[in-house]
């Protein structure tokens, strides 16, 4: 009987934090305690672990770094990818390389940014069954704020801005990948009895007229604006954002 050894099966997290804080540092860390299995063979060989994310504008992960503890020294047995113009610190850690729960792979993003908000994972090619392993994707939010009009109380005739965007959206409730079919403001007015639809963003639909739908009633100004720079693909955050509406008693 072959001897068994049991990780824990509670997964840590990839990264530091839940959502961005600009300037901050972001630490994602790829080891052992990443991967979910209750029971594996005693000597397991880790060929290629990999830190990865997926961010805005990315239709897959891209490598961050990967560390290959069985190949010689040289270039390729520690390769980083950090992006042009940022200051990035890759720590590899290889302990004794019969030990598979020694390897690691560290990475600090400083100064992070809007744009490092995304998913990250840890991968690894488990060389005694011949099988990629992926961690759970970890979900770093935007910088939150779930306001969507810009003023809690307004006169008559004054302007005030509604805007919808995935920003506003909980952890919980955030799209798993970057492919957001649609997006929709509602409204409910003092006395009605259901939500009314202002303004419908779907950039999928075949023609321009469907893709963007406003709901402007009868003798008001409302001024409108869809923002995707990528309606093909959708890579980027769709925001639609209502805005120099003059505000009635009546609203």
């Amino acid at each position: 009987m072959s001897s068994q050894a049991y990780f824990p099966t509670a997964l840590g997290k990839v990264a530091n934090k839940g959502s961005i804080v600009p300037g901050d540092t972001l630490t994602v860390q790829c080891d052992w305690e990443k991967f979910n299995r209750k029971a594996s063979p005693r000597w397991i060989y880790i060929d290629n672990l990999v830190a990865e994310r997926r961010v805005t504008g990315d239709n897959d992960f891209r490598l961050i770094a990967r560390y290959k503890p069985f190949v010689p020294e040289g270039p390729d047995k520690r390769i980083t990818s950090i992006p042009p113009g940022r200051q990035w610190e890759i720590n590899f850690v290889s302990g004794d390389t019969q030990n598979s729960k020694d390897y690691s792979i560290t990475i600090y993003i400083k100064d992070v940014a809007v744009s490092d908000a995304g998913r990250y994972r840890c991968t690894y090619y488990d060389y005694d069954t011949n099988a990629l392993i992926e961690s759970d994707p970890f979900t770093v939010l935007p910088p939150q704020d779930s306001r969507i009009v810009d003023k809690e109380s307004v006169g008559t005739n004054e302007v005030f801005t509604v805007t919808c965007d995935i920003q506003k959206f909980g952890e919980n409730d955030y799209p798993e990948s970057n492919q957001v079919k649609g997006m929709t403001t509602e409204r409910k007015l003092s006395g009605a009895d259901s939500y009314e639809i202002m303004a419908r963003f779907t950039p999928f639909d075949t023609t321009e007229d469907m893709k963007r739908e406003m709901k402007t009633p009868p003798g008001r100004q409302w001024n409108v604006q869809f923002s995707g720079s990528d309606t093909n693909t959708n890579r980027d955050t769709i925001r639609e954002r209502e805005r120099n509406r003059k505000y009635t008693a009546s609203e």
